[in-house]
Protein backbone atom coordinates (compact mmCIF):
# COMPACT_ATOMS: atom_id res chain seq x y z
CA UNK A 1 0.00 0.00 0.00
CA UNK A 2 1.61 3.33 -0.90
CA UNK A 3 0.49 7.12 -1.20
CA UNK A 4 2.10 10.41 -2.37
CA UNK A 5 0.67 13.59 -0.94
CA UNK A 6 1.68 16.26 -3.31
CA UNK A 7 5.57 16.76 -4.39
CA UNK A 8 6.62 16.45 -0.96
CA UNK A 9 5.30 13.57 0.88
CA UNK A 10 4.52 9.55 0.74
CA UNK A 11 3.60 7.41 3.07
CA UNK A 12 3.64 3.00 1.71
CA UNK A 13 2.97 -0.17 4.08
CA UNK A 14 3.63 -3.56 4.00
CA UNK A 15 2.74 -6.60 5.72
CA UNK A 16 2.96 -10.12 5.57
CA UNK A 17 2.51 -13.17 6.94
CA UNK A 18 3.32 -16.98 6.82
CA UNK A 19 2.57 -20.39 8.58
CA UNK A 20 3.89 -24.02 8.48
CA UNK A 21 2.43 -26.73 9.77
CA UNK A 22 5.48 -29.10 9.82
CA UNK A 23 5.82 -32.59 8.57
CA UNK A 24 6.81 -36.16 10.07
CA UNK A 25 10.17 -36.91 10.13
CA UNK A 26 11.95 -39.77 11.41
CA UNK A 27 15.61 -38.90 13.21
CA UNK A 28 18.16 -40.98 15.39
CA UNK A 29 17.14 -40.00 18.76
CA UNK A 30 19.03 -41.13 21.85
CA UNK A 31 18.27 -44.64 23.30
CA UNK A 32 19.94 -43.99 26.68
CA UNK A 33 22.46 -46.78 26.18
CA UNK A 34 24.89 -45.12 24.24
CA UNK A 35 23.23 -45.65 20.87
CA UNK A 36 20.59 -44.03 19.01
CA UNK A 37 17.14 -45.74 17.60
CA UNK A 38 14.90 -44.45 15.01
CA UNK A 39 12.24 -42.05 16.29
CA UNK A 40 9.35 -40.43 14.31
CA UNK A 41 8.69 -36.82 14.82
CA UNK A 42 5.33 -34.64 14.36
CA UNK A 43 4.93 -30.97 13.61
CA UNK A 44 8.93 -30.88 12.77
CA UNK A 45 9.83 -27.27 11.77
CA UNK A 46 5.83 -25.83 12.46
CA UNK A 47 5.64 -22.41 12.97
CA UNK A 48 3.87 -19.38 11.96
CA UNK A 49 4.74 -15.37 12.21
CA UNK A 50 4.17 -12.14 10.62
CA UNK A 51 5.76 -8.93 9.96
CA UNK A 52 4.53 -4.77 9.39
CA UNK A 53 7.00 -2.13 7.87
CA UNK A 54 5.89 1.36 7.00
CA UNK A 55 8.22 4.41 5.44
CA UNK A 56 6.69 7.99 5.53
CA UNK A 57 8.54 11.26 4.09
CA UNK A 58 7.80 14.64 3.93
CA UNK A 59 9.94 16.85 2.61
CA UNK A 60 13.41 16.98 4.68
CA UNK A 61 12.00 14.54 7.15
CA UNK A 62 11.68 10.73 7.04
CA UNK A 63 10.41 8.17 8.79
CA UNK A 64 10.07 4.29 9.42
CA UNK A 65 8.70 1.29 11.56
CA UNK A 66 9.10 -2.29 11.52
CA UNK A 67 7.75 -5.08 13.87
CA UNK A 68 8.06 -8.69 13.31
CA UNK A 69 7.28 -11.86 15.45
CA UNK A 70 7.44 -15.59 15.06
CA UNK A 71 6.37 -18.39 17.67
CA UNK A 72 8.73 -22.01 16.25
CA UNK A 73 7.26 -25.59 17.85
CA UNK A 74 10.44 -27.47 18.47
CA UNK A 75 9.66 -30.73 18.89
CA UNK A 76 13.16 -32.39 17.80
CA UNK A 77 14.10 -32.52 22.14
CA UNK A 78 16.84 -29.94 22.09
CA UNK A 79 19.28 -30.06 25.08
CA UNK A 80 17.70 -33.08 26.00
CA UNK A 81 14.07 -31.79 26.39
CA UNK A 82 10.87 -34.29 25.50
CA UNK A 83 10.75 -35.25 21.83
CA UNK A 84 7.65 -34.64 20.15
CA UNK A 85 5.67 -32.12 22.65
CA UNK A 86 4.47 -29.26 20.70
CA UNK A 87 4.76 -27.44 24.02
CA UNK A 88 8.42 -26.93 23.55
CA UNK A 89 8.44 -23.58 21.44
CA UNK A 90 10.38 -20.56 21.13
CA UNK A 91 9.07 -16.77 20.45
CA UNK A 92 11.16 -14.13 18.62
CA UNK A 93 10.34 -10.66 18.41
CA UNK A 94 11.86 -7.52 16.95
CA UNK A 95 10.95 -3.73 16.85
CA UNK A 96 12.18 -0.70 15.26
CA UNK A 97 11.21 3.03 15.12
CA UNK A 98 13.14 5.89 13.23
CA UNK A 99 12.66 9.26 12.47
CA UNK A 100 15.43 11.30 10.26
CA UNK A 101 15.94 14.90 8.83
CA UNK A 102 17.78 15.93 6.72
CA UNK A 103 18.10 20.31 6.22
CA UNK A 104 20.81 21.33 3.67
CA UNK A 105 22.98 23.75 5.07
CA UNK A 106 24.10 26.04 2.36
CA UNK A 107 25.08 24.69 -1.33
CA UNK A 108 27.89 22.19 -0.18
CA UNK A 109 26.90 21.19 3.16
CA UNK A 110 23.75 18.73 4.58
CA UNK A 111 23.13 18.17 8.37
CA UNK A 112 21.66 14.79 9.54
CA UNK A 113 19.99 14.36 12.52
CA UNK A 114 18.23 10.63 13.78
CA UNK A 115 16.34 9.50 16.28
CA UNK A 116 15.47 5.45 16.86
CA UNK A 117 14.16 3.13 19.21
CA UNK A 118 14.42 -0.83 18.91
CA UNK A 119 12.97 -3.46 20.99
CA UNK A 120 14.07 -7.71 20.83
CA UNK A 121 12.13 -10.21 22.79
CA UNK A 122 12.98 -14.12 22.81
CA UNK A 123 11.32 -16.73 25.30
CA UNK A 124 11.63 -20.29 25.07
CA UNK A 125 10.10 -23.09 26.79
CA UNK A 126 11.03 -26.62 27.11
CA UNK A 127 9.74 -29.50 28.51
CA UNK A 128 11.76 -32.00 30.53
CA UNK A 129 10.45 -36.05 31.48
CA UNK A 130 11.59 -35.97 35.66
CA UNK A 131 11.23 -39.37 35.72
CA UNK A 132 9.51 -39.26 39.03
CA UNK A 133 5.82 -40.51 38.52
CA UNK A 134 4.18 -38.16 41.02
CA UNK A 135 5.91 -35.17 39.07
CA UNK A 136 6.59 -36.54 35.31
CA UNK A 137 7.47 -33.37 33.36
CA UNK A 138 9.15 -30.35 34.36
CA UNK A 139 9.11 -26.83 32.64
CA UNK A 140 12.07 -24.55 32.03
CA UNK A 141 12.26 -21.09 30.49
CA UNK A 142 14.38 -18.45 29.14
CA UNK A 143 13.72 -14.95 28.38
CA UNK A 144 15.91 -12.30 27.11
CA UNK A 145 14.36 -8.34 26.72
CA UNK A 146 15.96 -5.76 25.46
CA UNK A 147 15.05 -2.02 24.48
CA UNK A 148 17.72 0.60 23.50
CA UNK A 149 16.99 4.08 21.92
CA UNK A 150 19.45 6.21 19.97
CA UNK A 151 20.09 9.42 18.53
CA UNK A 152 22.89 10.52 15.63
CA UNK A 153 24.11 14.33 14.38
CA UNK A 154 26.11 14.30 11.61
CA UNK A 155 27.56 16.94 9.18
CA UNK A 156 28.72 16.23 5.70
CA UNK A 157 30.51 18.90 3.57
CA UNK A 158 31.94 19.26 0.12
CA UNK A 159 35.37 20.73 0.24
CA UNK A 160 35.99 21.84 -3.24
CA UNK A 161 35.22 19.60 -5.98
CA UNK A 162 37.67 16.32 -4.92
CA UNK A 163 37.25 16.13 -1.28
CA UNK A 164 34.02 15.46 1.27
CA UNK A 165 34.37 15.53 4.95
CA UNK A 166 32.03 13.75 7.06
CA UNK A 167 32.01 13.99 11.36
CA UNK A 168 29.44 13.15 13.02
CA UNK A 169 28.31 11.85 16.81
CA UNK A 170 25.93 8.80 18.45
CA UNK A 171 24.42 8.32 21.82
CA UNK A 172 22.92 4.67 22.08
CA UNK A 173 21.13 4.56 25.64
CA UNK A 174 20.67 0.48 26.35
CA UNK A 175 17.66 0.82 28.96
CA UNK A 176 16.61 -2.41 29.49
CA UNK A 177 19.13 -5.86 29.04
CA UNK A 178 17.68 -8.72 30.33
CA UNK A 179 17.97 -12.33 31.15
CA UNK A 180 16.12 -14.50 33.09
CA UNK A 181 15.80 -18.00 33.32
CA UNK A 182 14.53 -20.96 35.42
CA UNK A 183 12.31 -23.79 36.22
CA UNK A 184 9.04 -25.24 37.74
CA UNK A 185 9.32 -26.85 40.68
CA UNK A 186 6.87 -30.00 41.59
CA UNK A 187 5.28 -27.81 44.46
CA UNK A 188 4.35 -24.90 41.85
CA UNK A 189 7.05 -22.64 42.75
CA UNK A 190 9.88 -20.76 40.57
CA UNK A 191 13.47 -21.29 40.77
CA UNK A 192 15.47 -18.67 39.32
CA UNK A 193 18.85 -19.78 37.40
CA UNK A 194 19.66 -16.73 36.08
CA UNK A 195 18.45 -13.27 36.41
CA UNK A 196 20.50 -10.31 34.97
CA UNK A 197 19.07 -6.90 34.38
CA UNK A 198 21.41 -5.00 32.64
CA UNK A 199 21.80 -1.31 31.58
CA UNK A 200 24.42 0.11 29.91
CA UNK A 201 25.24 2.97 26.94
CA UNK A 202 27.31 3.86 24.12
CA UNK A 203 28.97 6.92 23.01
CA UNK A 204 30.69 7.61 19.92
CA UNK A 205 32.40 9.81 17.65
CA UNK A 206 33.56 9.63 14.16
CA UNK A 207 34.98 11.74 11.00
CA UNK A 208 35.60 10.79 7.51
CA UNK A 209 37.32 12.39 4.65
CA UNK A 210 37.28 11.40 0.94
Amino acid sequence: LAQKFGRDGAVSVAAAGSRNGGRDVTIDAEDGNGGTVPTGLQQYDRYWGGSVVAHGNYKILSGQVFYTGRRNIMTTGAFGATLNDPRNYGDDRRFLAELKAEPKIGKNAQLLLRGLVNGAYYHLDYIYETGDPAFPRQNYTETYKSRWYGAEARLATQLGKMAKLQAGAELQLHTEADMKSGQFEADGSFTDLLDVLGKYNVYSAYALAD
